[in-house]
């Protein structure tokens, strides 16, 4: 397992123990948790550590197809919708056909009563 993973899932157990959220994470504490774990400091400063743990960034980073990212998640809606606009045109195709025979069997029903009834 990554040291870094082992760092911060250390001191988010630590937080949550403690009754803290992760806005209460910070390079204190990881350092704190780092010396305990690897007798030094991890010395990430509190802009780094911001952006880790901004959602925006943590969504841009995820540009793999079906990601989060606003590029992939785009490229995803469109194909979705061309989808959708393509099963909508077959439904309507299949219930214009169940009106087409729905008219003919009545048609067909009318001439059959109208030659009996000759």
């Amino acid at each position: 397992m990554n040291i870094a993973y082992q760092v911060v899932g250390s001191a988010v157990r630590r937080l949550a123990a403690e009754g803290g959220t992760a806005g209460d994470l910070s390079p204190t504490l990881l350092d704190q948790i780092a010396v305990e774990q690897l007798g030094r400091p991890l010395a990430i400063d509190a802009a780094t550590l911001a952006d880790a743990l901004d959602p925006s960034a943590i969504v841009a980073t995820r540009v793999a197809i079906g990601g989060a990212a606003s590029e992939p998640m785009s490229a995803m809606l469109a194909e979705v919708a061309v989808d959708a606009d393509e099963l909508a045109a077959a439904a309507r195709e299949r219930l214009d056909a169940v009106d087409r025979a729905e008219r003919a069997l009545v048609a067909e029903a009318r001439r059959v009563i109208e030659e009996a009834s000759e």
